[in-house]
């Protein structure tokens, strides 16, 4: 069986991701809503690789007038190598892009990916990148979007970690959620943060439905 190896390489420059990955940045960001990833199918177009990941939206902080509650059609472009068959079908490398690490792999810089099941706070726009062809994938939104940035940072997840405390030989477990370079304590508190920055409304949000975080 015959393979062509495609090795997608990303560059990032972590000086310039301090300033562009913040929570001003938010500001022009025309979606910002609350979903869960429920399926994702990696394409090809006009010789390049894309992952178009179908997320779940249920609450919307952002853009109500454009999208609703329900499924959308989230693209990015892959970071990752693929491989085709003679038979058409795309898989995945087990080789991975190059990328920026660092020596605290908490705040290492990634390419952006995600995966089904994966829940978070997402800041978005409509699909920019020229494509030929996307997945036929029917969804509840027919506006096609994408991430306003790439890296592993650009969106709100909840982190748990657990610690060991020799001191009281207990196991401690610390959430936050991490995003856009900055921690905090509750979904709420990053909530209040965003109001206060004036990154969304302070009225209660539009669209919403029953959820636990």
């Amino acid at each position: 069986m015959l393979f062509f190896g495609v090795l997608t390489l990303i560059l990032f420059n972590y000086a310039s991701f301090s300033q562009e990955n913040s929570i001003n940045s938010l500001k022009t960001a025309p979606f910002i809503f609350y979903g869960t990833v429920v399926s994702e199918t990696p394409f090809k177009s006009k010789n390049d690789f894309y992952i178009s990941y179908i997320i779940k939206i249920t609450t919307i902080y952002k853009g109500e007038n454009k999208i609703n509650i329900g499924t959308v059609n989230l693209i990015i472009k892959s970071p990752f190598a693929w491989n085709i068959t003679e038979d058409g079908y795309i898989i995945y490398d087990k080789e991975e892009s190059i990328y920026a690490s660092s020596e605290d792999e908490e705040n290492a810089i990634h390419p952006l990916t995600l995966g089904v099941g994966i829940s978070g706070i997402y800041a978005c726009q409509s699909l920019t990148i020229d494509i030929d062809s996307t997945p036929a994938i029917q969804t509840d939104n027919k506006i096609i979007i994408e991430p306003i940035c790439n890296t592993s940072d650009c969106y709100f997840k909840k982190i748990e970690k657990t610690t060991y405390n020799k001191e009281n030989n207990e196991f401690i477990e610390n959430v936050f959620i991490k995003g856009f370079g900055n921690k905090f304590d509750s979904w709420e508190d990053l909530l209040n943060n965003l109001k206060k920055e004036g990154v969304i409304s302070t009225k209660n949000e539009i669209k919403k439905k029953k959820i636990l975080f």
